[in-house]
């Protein structure tokens, strides 16, 4: 895929990466298969099971701005589009490194688990949605880099590649990566980034910060003031790149638990604007623990006050249908343009005709010889009687 040549550095996102471990052994399911789905009790604190009734997230893109998505994991194949690489690096699945970050965060996104009726793996909170990785971080073991310029190419590629969700990593950003987001709602996209992220506070952004098991919020959601959610961020299970699982901590994690249930409700209300998803999220939260906790995310409350919001949303606007509806079946172009073309052909017809009779193909007698003398009949007659004479016996015999 192309890739772009990398700049200014971006320690934000070492602290995310730092979260990711190995996990303990899982359970083995039918055939051999670690099962964790009964290990994913982010699942439960977010209610994603109940919500699976309404819709799975299916026909919605979210765009992966991280390290790079394995795709070739049982839990994500067949899930993940590979989009353009603007680290420079030129690295891809299978590579050492590639993709440590990315991989466990799509896999809390849209992971669908594997084998016989997916009895094997972790599932996603939108287990149908398809991930767009846009690889933007490079992978550097703990201290991975991420460009400003790499993060605004990344944001303005995923719009223009039809993501409806989009998912920041924690970096700096400048003043074109702002620009960049607001490009990106201008589109219809809803943007989701952890608290710590140089985004987190555009107007434009759903801040998430992390919870812990309890509903208590983690230390670093709790000093920042920004976010706006939060989301289970304590062990969560996800797909390691290369294969295999770890556990994700951090705001990294609770994010992706959001952007997971935005394109839940983007694929239930497909009218709605980003800042009304977000509200929809916002207002079906759950309560957190303690008085100053931030509400925690919970897709049935979101999907209940977005349904509420689409009620007074069309899914298309009556008045042009209306106006449609009341249009010929023929447009008036058409008629104008037949009209035009029947005139033609009406003239150049009368113009034939006119043509026919001013000339005389068959040596016709004219109105001015008809008007001449005739010759007298007994000379005419003693020029061809003979002939005459002859044509009469030939028809008596």
């Amino acid at each position: 895929m192309p890739t772009s040549t990398a700049g200014v550095l971006a320690p934000g996102m070492c602290g995310a990466l730092v979260a990711v471990h190995l996990a303990a052994a899982a359970p083995a399911a039918a055939g051999g298969q670690q099962d964790l789905r009964y290990d994913q009790q982010g699942l439960q604190t977010v209610g994603a099971a109940e919500a699976w009734e309404r819709n799975r997230g299916s026909g919605i893109a979210v765009a992966v701005l991280d390290t790079g998505v394995d795709d070739s994991h049982p839990d994500l194949e067949g899930g993940v589009a590979i989009g353009d690489d603007f680290t420079g690096q030129e690295l891809g699945t299978g590579d050492g490194g590639y993709g440590e970050h990315g991989t466990a965060l799509a896999g809390i996104i849209a992971a669908s688990g594997h084998g016989q009726e997916h009895s094997g793996g972790v599932l996603g909170v939108a287990p149908e949605a398809e991930i767009l990785s846009v690889r933007v971080a490079a992978d550097g073991g703990e201290d991975p880099e991420v460009s400003e310029e790499a993060l605004e190419r990344g944001i303005r590629y995923a719009v223009s590649e039809g993501a409806q969700v989009i998912m920041l990593p924690d970096s700096d950003a400048g003043e074109e990566e702002q620009k960049a987001v607001g490009h990106a709602a201008r589109n219809g996209v809803v943007v989701v980034a952890p608290v710590g992220s140089g985004l987190a506070d555009h107007d434009r952004v759903l801040a998430v910060g992390a919870v812990d098991n309890g509903l208590a919020s983690q230390e670093a959601a709790a000093g920042n003031g920004g976010a706006a959610l939060s989301a289970p961020g304590t062990e969560v299970p996800a797909p390691a790149a290369g294969g295999g699982y770890t556990e994700v901590n951090g705001d990294a994690a609770a994010a992706a638990f959001v952007a997971g249930a935005a394109a839940m409700l983007r694929a239930e209300h497909p009218q709605l604007l980003p800042g009304q998803i977000t509200e929809a999220l916002v207002e079906g939260a759950q309560p957190a623990a303690g008085e100053d906790g931030i509400g925690v995310l919970h897709v049935p409350g979101a999907m209940a006050a977005a349904g509420e919001t689409a009620e007074d949303v069309p899914l298309y606007n009556e008045d042009l249908v209306a106006d449609e509806d009341e249009d010929p079946l023929v447009p008036m172009w058409a008629w104008g343009v037949g009209g035009a073309v029947l005139l033609i052909v009406l003239i150049a017809v009368g113009a034939v005709r006119m043509n026919r009779s001013l000339s005389n193909p068959y040596d016709l007698p004219r109105r001015d010889d008809a008007a001449q003398p005739a010759e007298p009949a007994e000379a005419d007659a003693g020029r061809t009687g003979g002939r005459g004479r002859r044509r009469g016996r030939r028809r008596a015999r």
